[in-house]
């Protein structure tokens, strides 16, 4: 997780904790046989990703049952709690945060008409926006999801006192539809918040609630001023509508600002993917080892 834990969050005032994740999901448990007895594999049942998230009543204790991992199961992810289950786009980049006691926000990016490949390489495709769904703390969703194209989540959310949940991201044109290996240098960095449907955030009570015509759509802010510090509130002039696959979120309002600094130029983001297909008369190169997946092989590090 790379430090971050932008996948773990605690219910404030709660034993209980929430984590999100993206899945192939599993079928077909069997015998691993590398490993030997007490292991299972499986195969996945996507080859693109769906997010996917788990509730926990404490520390050490589940709040539901665990995922099956019988051998000769024909399903080992029927207990898990899916956010999404699509077949036909791809779900990556999970982060979840806490509203307050009682609601959380799961994030990701999607991706429609993916193009996949096996296990452990992922998937590029069309960048169709930034999702945001509100969960309780049973794990049920609250509403439909909302999406963005022009908002991003890249590491932790933090509860801000007046503003729900907030986040820097670097405004960008993001770009998933091949493996990249550079971008584009930026020198300044945008902020975001988030509110939820009914929830208490841990702002004083004076928190104005988001009005109907706020709902569900990501409206500017007035410039900051100067210093950080002394940035005016938010303004909320008519929105604009969100590009979205979903009925809007009710109450919910992505709210954006900028730094002080002037935009900067358009950045690329994107996987690092790459892979080399190999059989019995095309070898893999000095270490590396075929893996055979699908009917097909490729190359991945032998160590």
């Amino acid at each position: 997780m790379s430090g971050s834990y932008s996948s773990l969050a605690s219910f404030p005032g709660s034993s209980a904790y929430i984590f999100a994740w993206q899945s192939r999901g599993a079928v077909s448990l069997t015998r691993d046989d590398w490993m030997g007895d007490g292991y299972t594999q499986c195969s996945p049942r996507w080859l693109n990703h769906n997010v996917a998230i788990s509730m926990l009543k404490d520390k050490s204790t589940l709040q539901g049952a665990q995922a099956i991992s019988t051998v000769g199961a024909a399903s080992g992810d029927d207990q898990v709690t899916w956010i999404t289950k699509s077949a036909t786009t791809d779900q990556q980049n999970v982060h979840v945060a806490t509203l307050d006691s009682s609601n959380a926000i799961v994030t990701w990016e999607q991706l429609s008409n993916p193009n996949c490949q096996p296990v452990p390489l992922g998937c590029t495709g069309t960048f169709t926006g930034t999702f945001f769904q509100q969960v309780d703390s049973q794990g049920k969703k609250v509403g439909d999801a909302i999406s963005a194209k022009d908002v991003f989540v890249s590491g932790d959310m933090q509860r801000i006192a007046g503003k729900g949940l907030c986040w820097p991201y670097v405004s960008m044109t993001w770009d998933l539809s091949a493996p990249k290996d550079k971008g584009t240098p930026v020198s300044s960095m945008s902020f975001a918040c988030i509110g939820g449907s009914g929830s208490t955030s841990p702002a004083p009570s004076s928190q104005p609630a988001a009005t109907p015509s706020e709902t569900g759509a990501v409206t500017p802010a007035t410039q900051p001023s100067s210093t950080m510090t002394e940035s005016p509130a938010i303004s909320t002039p008519t929105p604009e509508p969100v590009p979205t696959t979903t009925s809007d979120l009710p109450s919910t309002m992505v709210t954006k600002t900028k730094s002080k600094k002037s935009r900067s130029p358009a950045a690329t983001g994107g996987s690092n993917n790459s892979f080399t297909s190999c059989d019995d008369q095309n070898p893999c190169p000095e270490g590396s080892i075929c893996y055979h997946y699908g009917g097909a092989g490729f190359c991945i590090p032998s160590s």
